[in-house]
């Protein structure tokens, strides 16, 4: 699956913030969230003001989508 289309179709129409969508698709997958930042390279500190509620850049979350992704095909 091509995550630039879920992505936009989601967030236009639902309104919901990238935030929520990659919670959301993690938990769909059953990956944890953390591992998933920490396996794209993406600092924890990122992470965790996520979890706190700021939003994050599309290419950050698409990079985050996609680790959610080749997580769960090899679990």
């Amino acid at each position: 699956m091509q995550f630039d289309r879920p992505l936009h179709i989601c967030y236009s129409f639902n309104m919901k913030c990238y935030t929520d969508i990659l919670k959301e698709y993690a938990e769909e997958k059953d990956v944890n969230l953390k591992r998933a930042f920490v396996d794209a390279l993406i600092p924890t500190s990122t992470y965790y003001r996520v979890m706190y509620g700021q939003d994050i850049r599309y290419a950050t979350a698409k990079r985050v989508y996609e680790r959610i992704t080749k997580i769960s095909s090899l679990q």
